[in-house]
């Protein structure tokens, strides 16, 4: 007999629903659970057939069997089609992560820059195999050990403090420091400088925080600034030094007695300033020559730059054969007496001079001793200090002070 259209409805509906959900499979089972127990049941064979006599009763009963069994296996097959779809998706996140941890892995092998990981007590979790040019120690040698370690012990109380204040408002340090390679213990490898580049990580899913740092090799660039700053000392020096006797010359002579000069001011201090002049210089030189002479330059500017011991006192070389020194809160007495030392080192070298009365080389000093006013300027103490110079001439070997 005919299928009633309440069983194909229903089968139909489920069909439908199990193909809606993408369950293929759950389709054609639920076509052969609906149609084989429906055909067997018209044509009065099967189990239903020998609970009840009633044909109407017999398809009631059909019809709420296949309504279980559809609704039932839809739930089933809809579950595990869930379930499988999430494992697909995890083991293709699985895949993804796999695949860029790789790539990563890669880049940090590949990479000259140094990549470390560690937690925010210096504990290494990670470090790239770039480590091992760097400190000469293989990557896994440094797992669990204390990045700190690594550190110069004279940079240590800085780095701490430039990584200690990392945090909600500072994500991001950058310090310049050096390292210890394995063999600095030893004292035969010396440090290395590094910039170090530290950013704090995401939180994992325990909430604990690691540092990423990216370690870059600095040393030829340090090197390159320290070669440059010192020759830069060096010109300096060079624009300032008197190349023949080695005493700063009149540039560097001016530039002290200035800033000298606006000490004493300030300070309202006694300021002295010598200035010695070799007595016939010229007769000297045309009857030694002009390397006897040069010598008789350098031995006379060593005597002097004896005296001017202190930090603050300044020999120069001003002119061919005139020097001076300029002496910061001093008296009038104290500059006399280094004066007198001057002319007695010059007593001993005892460089002789035939064409001097004495036999030997001699000087004449002027000496000009004042306290600033405002009312006055550096070159008054000059032109004074020149004219007691110009009164001890007169007489030669002599010291005269400025009235």
């Amino acid at each position: 007999q005919p299928m009633p259209a309440g069983l194909v409805a229903i089968v139909l509906l489920l069909m439908m629903f199990a193909f809606l959900a993408g369950a293929l499979p759950t389709t054609f089972a639920l076509a052969a659970v609906g149609l084989i127990p429906a055909v067997l049941t018209l044509h009065g064979l099967g189990p239903l057939v020998t609970l009840s006599a009633d044909p109407a009763h017999r398809l009631i009963m059909l019809q709420r069997f296949l309504a279980g069994c559809g609704i039932s296996t839809l739930s089933a097959a809809l579950i595990t089609e869930w379930r499988g779809s999430q494992l697909a998706r995890l083991r293709l996140d699985q895949t993804r992560l796999r695949l860029r941890e790789a790539r990563y892995r890669t880049l940090a092998t590949m990479s000259a820059d140094v990549i470390l990981v560690c937690r925010p007590g210096g504990q290494i979790t990670y470090v790239s195999p770039a480590v091992q040019r760097l400190l000469d120690l293989p990557g896994p040698a440094l797992i669990g050990r204390n990045a700190f370690d690594f550190i110069h012990p004279d940079d240590v109380d800085r780095v701490t403090a430039e990584f200690g204040a990392l945090g909600n408002a500072l994500r991001e340090v950058t310090v310049e420091t050096r390292l210890r390679p394995a063999g600095f213990v030893q004292s035969y490898a010396p440090p290395v400088w590094v910039e170090i580049r530290t950013r704090l990580g995401e939180p994992n899913k325990s909430g604990a925080v690691e540092l990423v740092s990216v370690i870059r090799d600095v040393s030829v660039r340090r090197a390159q600034e320290e070669r440059r700053s010192a020759d830069l000392v060096r010109l300096a020096r060079l624009a300032n030094t008197d190349p023949l006797t080695g005493l700063a010359n009149r540039r560097r002579f001016m530039e002290h007695l200035e800033m000298e000069w606006r000490r004493a001011l300030r300070e309202q201090t006694e300021i002295a300033l010598m200035l010695v002049d070799i007595d016939r210089f010229k007769s000297f030189n045309d009857h030694y020559g002009h390397p006897a002479g040069d010598a008789a330059l350098q031995g006379v500017a060593a005597i002097i730059a004896a005296t001017a011991l202190r930090p603050a006192d300044l020999a120069a070389r001003i002119g061919g054969e005139e020097f001076a020194v300029i002496l910061p809160n001093t008296f009038l007495s104290g500059a006399r007496t280094l004066a007198e030392r001057i002319r007695e080192g010059l007593g001993v070298a005892a460089i002789p001079h035939s064409r001097s009365p004495s036999g030997q080389l001699t000087v004449s000093i002027g000496i000009c001793c004042i306290r600033p006013s405002q009312d006055e300027r550096q070159q008054s103490l000059i032109d004074r200090a020149d004219r007691a110079l110009y009164a001890a001439k007169t007489e030669r070997d002599s010291v005269r002070i400025a009235p």
